[in-house]
């Protein structure tokens, strides 16, 4: 019973939260159906860039692939499917976020709060690492 509980609890949650991700681009219209979206694929990632951040996708590429046997390794977690990590610098911000569903979404907008980061590469190094262990520790 208590399983059950705890089952449905969880179903919730998620739902919850997927439900206002979806609010959110459906409020402020912002879906950027103007970009051309491509799709890098690595052993164990699936990297969703849109036209004019090419190398920025690369290098996120690349680290996610360095860091990735050391997380699974630290949480102590089997490897599973390919985790899709999406990059965009529309919206002027500098963030991130994990879903349960192997998903990572990351801005590396290029305004001048990047600078106090040390520039996109030193913020993909900082920023994958942590969206990653979240995905992981869901997994």
């Amino acid at each position: 019973m208590r399983s059950i509980i705890i089952r449905i609890f969880m179903s919730l949650m998620v739902s919850t939260a997927l439900l206002g991700q979806s609010g959110f681009y459906g409020w402020n219209q912002r879906t950027h159906s103007e970009l051309t979206w491509y799709t890098l694929e690595t052993e164990h990632f699936n990297i969703h860039y849109h036209n004019g951040i090419e190398e920025i996708a690369r290098k996120g590429a690349l680290i996610a692939e360095q860091i990735y046997p050391t997380i699974l390794q630290q949480i102590e977690v089997e490897p599973w499917g390919k985790t899709d990590i999406t990059f965009t610098m529309e919206d002027e911000i500098l963030n991130g976020f994990a879903m349960p569903s192997d998903q990572i979404f990351i801005w590396v907008s290029q305004n001048d709060v990047a600078g106090h980061f040390g520039g996109s590469e030193k913020w993909l190094r900082l920023v994958l690492p942590h969206e990653f262990q979240h995905v992981a520790q869901f997994n």
